[in-house]
C-alpha cells in the first residue's frame, strides 16, 4: 500500500482563508506565531505550544498510518511503535512505502490552516479593539 501519495491533508483543506491577509504561500512559509499576530508572545509559551502542536501533528500522522494499512500489517506496526527503535521503525516505512516526512509536511500545513482559521474571528475582534482604540485616541 502506498501510503505516500494520499492526498487527503490537501484535499480536505479549507477553501480560502478566511478571508483574512493570509495566503496559502504565508501558510507554507511564516512562522505560525507570525501567522496569529502573536509573534510577540514569551519564548517558554512559544516553546511549551510549538511542543503541543508537534505532538497534534504526530499524533494524527500515527492515526493516518494506522488506518491505512492493511490489516496485516497493524501487529507488525504496534510491534514496532511500541518498541520505539528508531530504525526499526525507519524501515518498517520502507517497506510498506509510507513517507513519514511527507505526512509530516501535509499534517503539518493542514494543522497551520485550521489554527489560522480558527482564530480569525479572535484576531478580527482583537484588530476591531485595537482599530477603535486608535479612533478614540486620535480624538482626544
Amino acid at each position: 500500500m502506498d501510503l505516500q501519495n494520499n492526498d487527503s491533508a490537501t484535499n480536505n483543506a479549507p477553501a480560502n482563508l478566511g478571508g483574512d491577509n493570509s495566503s496559502y504561500g504565508d501558510i507554507i512559509t511564516k512562522d505560525i506565531f507570525e501567522l496569529l499576530g502573536v509573534e510577540n508572545m514569551p519564548e517558554q509559551q512559544k516553546r511549551n505550544l510549538y511542543t503541543k502542536m508537534l505532538e497534534t501533528i504526530q499524533n494524527r500522522v500515527i492515526i493516518k498510518i494506522t488506518k491505512e494499512l492493511p490489516q496485516e500489517a497493524l501487529a507488525e506496526w504496534e510491534h514496532v511503535a511500541k518498541s520505539n527503535n528508531q530504525a526499526e521503525m525507519a524501515q518498517f516505512f520502507d517497506a510498506h512505502s509510507i513517507n513519514v516526512d511527507e505526512m509530516l509536511l501535509k499534517e503539518t500545513l493542514m494543522y497551520k490552516m485550521e489554527i489560522v482559521e480558527l482564530t480569525k474571528p479572535i484576531r478580527d475582534a482583537n484588530k476591531k479593539k485595537a482599530d477603535n482604540t486608535q479612533i478614540q485616541n486620535s480624538n482626544f
